[in-house]
C-alpha cells in the first residue's frame, strides 16, 4: 500500500475592528453610559512552515506526509488499532520579511493553532476515537488513518476529528501555543475492521487554517 497525505494552507486575516465611542444624554445619570469597542487590523499574516522537523522552513502551499508501503498489522487485530510506521509534520510561523525569524504577532494576539478541516463523510468513528476515511476512489486500502498531537511538551493524543470546516474545524493542539513554539501533528494508519486492511492505495488532503489568538 502506498499512502500520503496533503495539506492545504490558507492565510487569514487578523480580527480587526475600530473604536466606536456612544454616549447618551439624560438628566437621570443612571441612564448613561458609555460603550467602548477597540481592535487593529495587523499589516500581514504570518508565514506558515510546514517541515519534517523543528527549525524546518518549508513555506511551500502543499505537504505531503508519505506513509509509505507497509504491510497490514498481523496476529490479533482489533478494529482501531495501529500499524505501520507514524510520520509527522511540524508547523511553525516566520516572518513575512525572513522566513528564518519568528512572527511577531498583533497586538492581543497570545498564541497560535492549526485548525483541520474535515468535509462531510471524510471521518469514521470506531469505538470512542474518530479516523480519517480513505478519498482514493478505485483500488484503494480498507484502511484508515489515525492524527494526533505529537506537539513538544505535551503527551502524543489522538485527535477528535469534526467533520467541520474552518474555524470551528479540528485545532490540532488542546491549547493554543505562544508564538516562536512549533505544533506537531502525526499520521498512522489503523484497522477500520478486526481484520487485516486490504491491499490499495491511501489518500486524503486536509485543507488547514491558522489560528491567531
Amino acid at each position: 500500500m502506498n499512502q500520503s497525505f496533503t495539506f492545504h494552507k490558507t492565510a487569514l486575516l487578523a480580527v480587526c475592528g475600530a473604536l466606536l465611542q456612544l454616549s447618551a444624554q439624560a438628566q437621570v445619570t443612571n441612564d448613561t453610559g458609555i460603550v467602548e469597542i477597540t481592535g487593529q487590523i495587523s499589516p500581514t499574516t504570518c508565514i506558515l512552515n510546514m517541515a519534517d522537523t523543528a527549525g524546518g522552513t518549508n513555506t511551500a502551499t502543499n505537504k505531503t506526509m508519505d506513509l509509505g508501503n507497509t504491510k497490514s498489522g498481523s496476529g490479533t487485530i482489533t478494529a482501531g488499532s495501529l500499524f505501520g510506521q507514524a510520520k509527522t509534520v511540524v508547523f511553525s510561523l516566520s516572518s513575512t520579511s525572513n522566513a528564518t525569524a519568528p512572527c511577531t504577532a498583533g497586538a492581543g494576539n497570545t498564541g497560535w493553532n492549526v485548525i483541520l478541516g474535515f468535509a462531510p463523510g471524510s471521518v469514521t468513528t470506531i469505538g470512542t476515537k474518530t479516523y480519517v476515511k480513505n478519498q482514493t476512489t478505485t483500488g484503494g486500502t480498507n484502511a484508515v488513518v489515525a492524527l494526533s498531537d505529537a506537539t513538544v511538551g505535551t503527551t502524543t493524543t489522538q485527535l477528535t476529528l469534526k467533520e467541520t470546516m474552518g474555524y470551528t474545524g479540528t485545532t490540532v493542539t488542546a491549547t493554543n501555543q505562544a508564538f516562536g513554539k512549533t505544533i506537531t501533528l502525526q499520521a498512522q494508519l489503523a484497522h477500520a475492521t478486526a481484520a487485516a486492511a486490504t491491499a490499495g492505495a491511501f489518500n486524503a488532503t486536509i485543507p488547514l487554517l491558522v489560528l491567531y489568538k
